[in-house]
């Protein structure tokens, strides 16, 4: 579970996608994901958008790139965790699911470099990103964007597995 950008036109921030493969654009691996959703027999998420996963080593910043990454893999997402998931998993042959809140639409470009924003432990450093987000006027307006996007997915995600939940319970 977390966040993704998006690579469908028709997915907005918010959305909820349930993948149902992952692809690792570095190996060109592809981890199916289970078909019948169940989060500790809490039941199957309602309304989310299926479809294929890209998993990718950097921050996908440019709407362009989003386009061909999309028409390249026939994903409706980017991430950059659920490939070493989807692996681990197959590697202990359990199953694997992988659910995203989209925090930036397709068409969304981001302007500032997030290579630059890496923590001393390769992870992003958010004041790094805040660092540069306040460099250009447009970055602040692309920081603000994408921090909108993440509370709106946060929120997003909590209510999908909470009405999850609330199925399972009943």
């Amino acid at each position: 579970m977390g966040f993704a950008g998006g690579l469908a036109d028709s997915l907005n921030a918010g959305d909820i996608v349930l993948a149902d493969h992952v692809t690792d654009q570095r190996t060109g691996e592809r981890f199916d994901c289970s078909g019948e959703l169940s989060l500790n027999g809490l039941g199957p998420i309602e309304h989310a958008h299926r479809g294929g996963l890209l998993s990718v080593m950097e921050v996908v910043t440019a709407a362009a790139e989003k386009r061909n990454l999309a028409g390249k893999w026939g994903a409706v997402a980017v991430d950059m965790e659920s490939a070493g998931v989807g692996r681990a998993a197959s590697e202990s042959g359990v199953a694997f699911a992988a659910v995203k809140a989209i925090t930036d639409t397709a068409m969304q470009s981001i302007s500032f470099d997030f290579a630059r924003c890496r923590s001393e432990h390769n992870g992003l450093s958010f004041w790094k990103i805040a660092r540069e987000g306040m460099r250009t006027s447009q970055a602040i307006r692309d920081v603000w964007m994408l921090a909108k996007g993440a509370r709106i997915a946060a929120r997003a995600l909590a209510e999908a597995l909470g009405s999850a939940e609330l199925r399972g319970t009943r």
